[in-house]
């Protein structure tokens, strides 16, 4: 498969991922002010939601690689490590409790008998091993939001818009804001979203071609 081909279906995983995801956001229940409270996980929305996070992480794995090799030449150690955090971090967390909660979740929350070890607090979900996994992967998805997007800004081979705002991103996850419908999805899944679907926007219009621009000179797509 020529090169061209596979960079444009790069950058269409990649607004794919954006748009599962952020409907799945948008769709997530949250019941008095908490998205994972027990009344919360018994929503029949809950498990189309993250039914579609899921599918959406995928469609990131998949466009990623693609997002790297087109600013690999330009984006040195910064870019790589970068890459290898916000990978793993999806790989081994965002996707695995995505489908933990689209799969599993429902299924334990709706029986009386299972139901307080998936509620907050509960056996699972407080465990050390879920507890471990969560705080490690939380930070090598912050950590790599940040230096990727650094990456991708300093080598003006994307939009610079993109790069800074997938810099900025992990701002949004923790801003102090109440958990509200609709609100909390936008928060957590559009700045992300919108930067990683400008990438793949311009993957698939330029293909495997190089951008015009030198390092030392501003961006004529930026």
């Amino acid at each position: 498969m020529a090169t061209t081909t596979l960079t444009r279906l790069s950058g269409l995983a990649l607004i794919a991922a954006f748009a599962l995801a952020l409907t799945g956001g948008i769709l997530h229940p949250v019941v008095g002010g908490d998205s994972h409270a027990a009344s919360s996980l018994v929503q029949p929305l809950f498990p189309t939601a993250h039914l579609l996070i899921f599918l959406g992480e995928i469609c990131l794995l998949f466009g990623l690689p693609g997002l790297y090799a087109s600013i690999a030449p330009r984006a040195r150690l910064l870019g790589l490590f970068g890459f290898v955090l916000y990978f793993f971090a999806n790989a081994a967390l965002a996707s695995f409790v995505s489908a933990y909660e689209a799969f599993i979740v429902p299924v334990l929350a709706t029986d009386p008998a299972t139901s307080a070890l998936v509620a907050p607090g509960g056996a699972i979900s407080s465990s050390a091993p879920f507890a471990l996994l969560q705080e490690v992967g939380g930070l090598a998805y912050m950590l790599g939001l940040v230096m990727l997007g650094i990456a991708v800004l300093r080598s003006r081979v994307m939009p610079r818009w993109t790069g800074a705002l997938m810099a900025v991103a992990p701002v949004f996850l923790l801003l102090p804001v109440p958990e509200a419908p609709v609100v909390t999805g936008l928060l957590i899944e559009l700045p992300r979203g919108l930067a990683v679907a400008g990438m793949g926007y311009t993957l698939f219009v330029r293909g495997g071609e190089e951008p015009t621009n030198t390092p030392g000179k501003p961006n004529e797509r930026s």
